[in-house]
């Protein structure tokens, strides 16, 4: 493996962790997902991000990338609810309202919520 590779799938490994507590906060407290179903999403978003971060052509920080986690997040969550009710109605009023909510809105808020936090950190 050579060392740029190694150096990415550092990268990944920080960025997916610095962002792990705001996907499992959005898994479960915004989308309500269960706690063990929130993991095993949460390890397919990491397997996804890695891959997505080292697909050809991409050459941008890894950092840059962590809209489109937040993004692929949301997606996930509605992607469970709907695999759930195998499609049918949602007739939970919490899940239909976290449901109906703009993913994009959400991911936006993650975002902003985690460079906060990277700010105030530094």
């Amino acid at each position: 493996m050579s060392t740029n590779s190694t150096h990415r799938d550092e990268d990944v490994a920080a960025v997916f962790g610095r962002a792990r507590g705001a996907i499992r906060s959005t898994l479960e407290a915004q989308y309500f997902v269960p706690e063990e179903d929130a993991q095993e999403i949460e390890l397919s978003l990491y397997e996804w991000f890695h891959r997505f971060s080292r697909r050809p052509g991409t050459s941008s920080p890894v950092a840059t990338l962590r809209p489109t986690l937040f993004r692929m997040t949301c997606k996930a969550a509605q992607d469970y609810w709907l695999w759930k009710h195998h499609g049918g109605r949602i007739t939970d009023d919490t899940i239909r309202f976290a449901l109906n909510r703009d993913p994009e809105e959400i991911a936006i808020e993650l975002e902003l919520r985690v460079s906060r936090t990277d700010e105030e950190s530094t």
